[in-house]
């Protein structure tokens, strides 16, 4: 039998606690994850867990002296409280799980350990209260001992669940998550000990109010900012989550000063922190709708969500930003540059990844203007640039993760080359195409994504592959010498690039002296030794390279020269220019001879006419390449520019 002795001081505090975060989680906008609702549920189900343990501990023990104190009400009170018990320990596991980000992934993993745990629980309370006794009437009283055991043997078990989780887990979480539950949960182990040792004062809900506590105070909530009034980016995220949710509208400016970041801790620091707070003042005091949320020490976020705004209160709200923005920057010497960019909410934002990577296009498109303040404002124009820059990248990400080197996506062109001397076409340079979604992206759209965000190398190999397939279908038949595949600056970057086009090559069975590789000059500057050295190897097994692009950046005679290039490839710009200027025309002269005598053959692209050709064939050009002779069609029709082998 339990004496409570005032024991039930704790248990009321408790509830009283979950009250409080509940009114904190409703005014305080805390930062709504994904696991928020596990945490939010938790604290309400405790509220009427506690009361039901309470009110069970009460009538057993006779604190009460009520009409209604029997077996059966008693025994209803606790399997209540078991019923709810569950479900509360299983938000906790559940919130702990889904700590790890791998673990998100798995909800059918997840519901079915659920469902073997809900089994044993379940079995397990059954036994107790057959077996164990849960609920003994010993004459003036109940002995719910048993009762109290089992519900303190299955927060044990679960928090030794919760710690097996994390460790299995450890490599997915952050330190502090890992430091947080490795230090929190054994304290509640301890707890729930001291429960069983000291059964006449009941302190249980402290096992599970605590946990939920904790949740909420470090993952959770958003304090102020006292210097500005700011809510931090998690504040941000649940905001435009809550928009995003409910399908409200919205517009931001974000405003970027990298000089607050580089000078906060200089003697300019209180300069800095009134500037701020002028600004943000600003901010409210034009629109009090609108919220500020500072991201960085000198990055901001302005927010306005609304139902209903006119084309000139969206134009109003722009230039007000782009004056802000301007003043700012005109405050004492603090700060002297800056960039705001600012759009309205369209449908294709759908998560607060959508909106950071529009922000990340915007801030690209800010930079490229001159200026102390870089402004970008969206539009119509912006917003279909920037999907079509999504769906590719996505495209993209599928070919580089599916990894199928005859993916039917990467169209292989091919654009013969005209032999001045032999009259005819023996070589031709692959072109790269892209169809997604059966539409044909222009190389000038695709291939700058695919560089910046690490996808040119599949392509190349695709591209290398379906190269060497039609050559050898080409080879039995026809009399060529090559055809040229483009690389990347960046690929040549890797020394072990040379591997993986000699595995193509080799995995095909042609003959290495019939690819021929491009390089850019940025690739000579951009990775000197690397690219030597990939070229080394690759000459050594017979691939012979060109020089793409000759003339359109600095050239550098002396590093091309110490790169054994069979072909220098003189770009379409400079032959434009030497056709307008004489100047130009005997630099031209001058270069052609120079690389006649160092044994490099000279190409140039871009002929579209008869006056071109002329001017080419003129100044001693060994092949010609343009719209002029044949234009990029489908590798396949090669073999009606080819001449075939003599039988």
């Amino acid at each position: 039998m339990i004496s409570l002795n005032h024991s039930l001081a704790t248990e009321y505090f408790c509830m009283v606690l979950c009250f409080l975060i509940l009114i904190l989680m409703s005014y305080t906008k805390p930062r709504i994850t994904e696991i928020y609702t596990l945490n939010f549920f938790g604290v309400l189900l405790s509220i009427p867990a506690i009361i039901v343990d309470n009110v069970a501990v009460s009538l057993a023990t006779k604190y009460y002296d009520s009409p209604y104190c029997n077996y059966y009400v008693i025994a209803v009170l606790i399997w209540a409280f078991i019923i709810l018990y569950f479900f509360i320990i299983l938000c906790i596991f559940w919130y702990v799980s889904m700590l790890a980000p791998n673990r998100r992934g798995h909800r059918a993993n997840q519901e079915k350990m659920t469902a073997f745990f809900a089994i044993i629980y379940f079995v397990a309370a059954a036994f107790f209260y057959v077996k164990k006794g849960m609920l003994l009437d010993i004459g003036d009283s109940f002995d719910i001992s048993g009762y109290m055991k089992f519900y303190i043997g299955a927060g044990l078990s679960c928090a030794t669940l919760c710690i097996i989780e994390t460790l299995i887990n450890r490599k997915n979480l952050a330190k502090t998550v890992f430091i947080e539950i490795m230090v929190a949960t054994p304290l509640d182990m301890v707890v729930l000990i001291l429960q069983y040792k000291n059964m006449g004062s009941i302190f249980m809900s402290t096992t599970y109010v605590a946990p939920f506590l904790l949740f909420y105070i470090l993952f959770h909530s958003n304090p102020f900012d006292e210097q500005t009034g700011c809510q931090n980016s998690y504040a941000f995220d649940s905001m435009i989550n809550m928009c995003l949710k409910k399908k409200r509208r919205y517009v931001i400016a974000r405003f970027s000063f990298p000089q607050l970041d580089m000078i906060y801790s200089s003697e300019h620091r209180y300069d800095i922190l009134n500037n701020i707070s002028r600004f943000c003042r600003d901010i409210e005091k034009f629109d009090r709708h609108a919220r500020v949320y500072r991201i960085t020490v000198g990055d901001f976020i302005v927010l306005k969500p609304y139902r209903k705004i006119s084309e000139k209160q969206l134009d109003d709200f722009y230039e007000k930003m782009k004056s802000i923005v301007h003043e700012a920057v005109n405050v004492g010497e603090v700060v002297s540059y800056g960039r705001m960019v600012s759009f309205n909410s369209f449908w294709y934002l759908k998560s607060v990844n959508d909106i950071t990577l529009y922000f990340e296009y915007l801030n690209e498109l800010a930079d490229n203007k001159q200026g102390p303040v870089k402004i970008a404002v969206s539009g119509r124009e912006t917003e279909n640039n920037f999907v079509e820059n999504r769906v590719i990248l996505e495209g993209l990400e599928n070919i580089a993760l599916e990894n199928n080197l005859d993916d039917p996506r990467v169209i292989c062109y091919a654009q013969p080359i005209y032999d001045v001397k032999s009259n005819n076409f023996k070589t031709a340079e692959a072109l790269m195409r892209l169809r997604l979604d059966n539409k044909m992206i222009p190389p000038y759209k695709f291939i700058p994504l695919a560089e910046k965000n690490g996808y040119i190398h599949i392509l190349t190999r695709i591209m290398l592959n379906k190269v060497c397939i039609s050559i050898k279908e080409l080879e039995e038949k026809y009399d060529f010498d090559a055809i040229t595949v483009n690389c990347a600056p960046a690929e040549f970057s890797d020394v072990n690039m040379y591997a993986d086009i000699l595995e193509i090559i080799e995995l095909n069975d042609i003959d290495k002296s019939k690819i021929r590789l491009e390089l850019t000059e940025s690739a000579m500057f951009d990775n000197y030794e690397a690219v030597k050295y990939n070229m080394e190897r690759l000459e050594a097994s017979g691939i012979r390279f060109y020089l793409d692009d000759f003339g359109s950046g600095y050239s550098n005679i002396e590093r091309i020269s110490t790169c054994d290039f069979m072909t220098v490839k003189f770009d379409k710009t400079l032959l434009y220019k030497a056709m307008e200027n004489k100047n130009v025309e005997e630099i031209i002269i001058s270069m052609i001879d120079m690389l006649k005598r160092m044994g490099m053959i000279t190409l140039v692209e871009g002929v579209e006419d008869e006056e071109q050709s002329s001017y080419c064939i003129e100044h001693g050009f060994d092949f010609i390449q343009g719209f002029k002779y044949a234009k990029p069609a489908p590798i396949n029709q090669l073999s009606e520019y080819f001449v075939e082998k003599v039988r």
